[in-house]
């Protein structure tokens, strides 16, 4: 069934062009794919294991649009044809990013990108502890978390800036922070926590709580000082991008890319945040809902093509 309608005979040949264009595009595009897939294991087989030289041939892989069309492409068909050309070369790394991915696993990836900060390692006494802000809700919170955590303990502290430094410094090996009311939205005053003690989301559960007669939800935390390696199905994605400095270019490479990962945009705010140092920047805050999909060729992308990006959780929400 064609998708082109039945407009009359001043439509009939262009409709049919362009149907004969679609299936050749459709066999070309067939085509493209496999090559580039076969080019993904020829990079293997040449690098093996090193990955500082499988990276230098994914480089070679960046496609420029041409600077000079050849004389036969008409002048007002020129600025369209590049922007077509640059986004053919962008899913073409995209598609060998997800080829690599599938074969090499997280060995590819490395440490995509999330380095832990440098800091004193976490101790034996901290392994399993698990700091917060005592209260009916968290306590709630704390329960559900501990089912997750091999050995489980709890720390209670007065603030949630005391449960943020515990985290950072290794004393305690996690810690759990609201971030997220029904009616509210996101509180942000907790992901400035997050941004200022560089902390990561790793896991979220759901609290039910009693407003006025009505019951809402409150959405915990469980954070730590880095993420897990991507080996488990997640529901959710959060980065941190920097608004200046070409941020909203970076912006939108990262939303195509995501598109193109079967990852969905859940929202999208930019706000200044404070950094440990005490330093101020504008920042876009990303929530991505990841469903089934398959995120290392994304975190990939991330790692290499927009290093500035900052994945701040990768998580499900336990139920």
């Amino acid at each position: 069934m064609t998708r082109y309608p039945e407009l009359g005979a001043a439509f009939s040949a262009i409709h049919e062009n362009l149907a004969e264009s679609d299936t050749r595009r459709d066999h070309l595009t067939e085509c493209r794919l496999a090559h580039l897939e076969e080019w993904a294991e020829a990079a293997i087989r040449t690098a093996g294991e090193d990955r500082d030289m499988l990276l230098q041939l994914l480089d070679t892989l960046r496609l420029e649009s041409p600077a000079q069309f050849t004389a036969d492409v008409p002048k007002e068909n020129r600025e369209s044809l590049k922007q077509y050309i640059q986004t053919t070369a962008f899913f073409d790394r995209l598609t060998v990013l997800r080829a690599l991915t599938e074969r090499l696993g997280t060995t590819f990836l490395g440490d995509g990108g999330q380095d832990a900060p440098e800091m004193a390692e976490i101790s034996v006494t901290a392994m399993g502890k698990i700091a917060y802000v005592q209260n009916s809700y968290s306590n709630n919170a704390y329960l559900q978390f501990s089912k997750a955590v091999p050995t489980p303990r709890a720390a209670y502290f007065d603030s949630f800036s005391d449960v943020c430094e515990e985290v950072y410094n290794g004393i305690c090996e996690y810690g759990i922070l609201p971030i997220l009311h029904e009616r509210e939205g996101k509180l942000f005053r907790f992901y400035d926590l997050l941004e200022k003690y560089d902390l990561r989301i790793v896991s979220a559960c759901e609290v039910p709580t009693t407003e006025r007669d009505h019951i809402t939800f409150t959405r915990y935390a469980l954070i730590a000082r880095s993420l897990p390696p991507p080996q488990e199905t997640y529901s959710h994605m959060e980065i941190l991008l920097p608004a200046e400095g070409g941020g909203n270019d970076a912006l939108c490479d990262l939303l195509r890319a995501a598109q193109a990962c079967a990852l969905t945009p859940e929202r999208l705010d930019t706000r200044t945040t404070e950094g440990y140092d005490g330093s101020l920047s504008m920042m876009h805050r990303i929530t991505l809902t990841v469903g089934s999909s398959d995120i290392r060729p994304f975190l990939a992308f991330l790692s290499l093509d927009i290093p500035r990006a900052t994945v701040l959780g990768l998580y499900r929400v336990l139920r």
